[in-house]
């Protein structure tokens, strides 16, 4: 996430009075696609992003994004509607203790076979 997109961001969320945002940014960051060096399609992906920047179609996408936020249009953002999160509690992870504790008194059992056999066959000889 680019630093101007990050400060877009917090100035919604925490109310744009309280922030001003320079038009010029002091560290210009690029955008970019990873690929093999040497690769035949590098400077095609090259001029696509170019032309994209150039276009303003990534500024436009910023904005866009920052519009979704529910505190850039007054509380009232396009973001769907997400159920009420709940903190996990000792209930919600009593499954995982059962299979743990299973586990537990079945490596156990195993072992205690281990010994009783072992015991009977050092018997035997």
């Amino acid at each position: 996430m680019s630093a101007n997109l990050n400060s877009e961001i917090r100035a919604s969320q925490k109310g744009r009075s309280r922030f001003y945002l320079a038009r010029q940014t002091f560290f210009p960051q690029g955008y970019g696609i990873a690929c093999r060096g040497g690769a035949p399609y590098l400077q095609k992906f090259d001029d696509v992003l170019v032309q994209l920047l150039q276009a303003g179609l990534i500024n436009k996408w910023v904005k866009d994004e920052v519009l979704k936020l529910p505190s850039a249009r007054g509380g009232q953002g396009k973001r769907r509607k997400t159920s009420d999160a709940q903190p996990l509690s000792l209930n919600h992870l009593q499954a995982a203790f059962y299979l743990l504790f299973g586990g537990c008194v079945l490596s156990a059992v195993a072992l205690v076979m281990e010994h009783v056999k072992s015991f009977f066959c050092s018997s035997e000889d």
